[in-house]
């Protein structure tokens, strides 16, 4: 956005500064936001009493659904609404009703909330500050960790966990008649083992195998399909292109890691660290992955939501929290 949009000598009108807010509020919850942009705001908010009332009100309203956004781990669909602000703009029928674009912006934000279904209607949930378990019909067990929720489909053929996102430890009883499966937006595991802790989010699964062996098919970028095997004693990581990568990790450590409520890594980029610790957190951590992806963890980490503060004490990243209540994390300047 260009200071060049707003002049310091015009007098906007309220419709007008309530869509350049809401553009604001865009702007600046947007990962990828600059330092520039950051100042040009600044400059924005200088020029007029007005601007930061409207800006306020803009952002107190998107707050009363932080509680919401917390459950679901939702983005703000930026494209979404910057569509809907223009073709606003664009309408001489909402310019001739007095209607704020930013009453659309609302609408969609809204609808994109409630379009999540499978979030409301997951056979198991799990929320970011708890640990559980659960038995299953067939006498397996799944432990829970931190924002959790699957879906059970077991039939006469198969038995199908369908992992929408979170951590679980899997303790398959042994069915010889149907195979068990854990299935996730990038993989499809088949169990050949007993015992493997799955991570999954948008754009990373991470297993972990316990015991025995999986067979994992991975959904590559051409459509096409992967077959590979993991055994115990191997964590595999996946991400949503289909590229993977497998290495070592002590059983007893990845085991006694989840007793003690701890995440064990070893040399996992730093933003595939941050994708499993924000199950664990109550506010949004806010980064670019592409700037933290060449720095190499290895630790054990609380999953307490202290876990990011322990990785600013060890690593060359600074923590802070924005006006959004989010912890917005990035590379130390030189």
């Amino acid at each position: 956005m260009s200071q060049d949009q707003y002049p310091q000598k015009k007098i906007a009108s309220r419709s007008v500064i309530m869509e350049q807010a809401a553009q604001w509020f865009l702007i600046l919850d947007d990962q990828n936001c600059s330092q520039e942009e950051s100042q040009q705001f600044q400059t924005w908010l200088k020029q007029d009493s007005s601007h930061e009332d409207c800006f306020n009100e803009i952002k107190q309203t998107f707050d009363q659904f932080s509680q919401f956004r917390q459950t679901h781990r939702r983005p703000i669909p930026h494209q979404l609404i910057e569509n809907s602000i223009q073709k606003t703009q664009e309408s001489s029928i909402f310019k001739k009703q007095g209607l704020y674009s930013i009453a659309i912006i609302f609408l969609v934000f809204l609808l994109w909330w409630i379009s999540p279904t499978e979030a409301w209607f997951a056979d198991q949930k799990n929320a970011y500050n708890t640990w559980s378990e659960t038995k299953l019909s067939d006498h397996s067990y799944i432990k829970m960790s931190g924002n959790t929720l699957f879906n059970v489909d077991y039939n006469q053929q198969q038995r199908n966990i369908h992992l929408i996102t979170g951590n679980i430890l899997v303790d398959v009883a042994k069915d010889s008649r149907r195979p068990f499966f854990v299935k996730t937006d990038h993989v499809a595991i088949k169990v050949l083992g007993t015992r493997f802790i799955v991570h999954h989010f948008k754009d990373l699964t991470v297993l972990t195998m316990l015991h025995s062996s999986t067979q994992v098919d991975i959904s590559l970028k051409n459509r096409q399909k992967k077959t590979i095997y993991v055994h115990a004693g191997q964590q595999l990581v996946i991400d949503e292109q289909g590229d993977y990568s497998i290495q070592n990790l002590s059983i007893h450590l990845a085991e006694e890691s989840w007793k003690k409520q701890r995440l064990a890594v070893d040399l996992m980029p730093l933003d595939q660290v941050l994708n499993i610790l924000q199950t664990y957190e109550s506010n949004t951590l806010k980064y670019n992955p592409a700037q933290l992806h060449q720095i190499k963890v290895s630790a054990i980490l609380p999953l307490d939501g202290s876990g990011v503060a322990l990785l600013q004490a060890s690593l060359p990243i600074s923590v802070s929290d924005n006006m959004f209540n989010q912890k917005v994390i990035s590379l130390k300047k030189e």
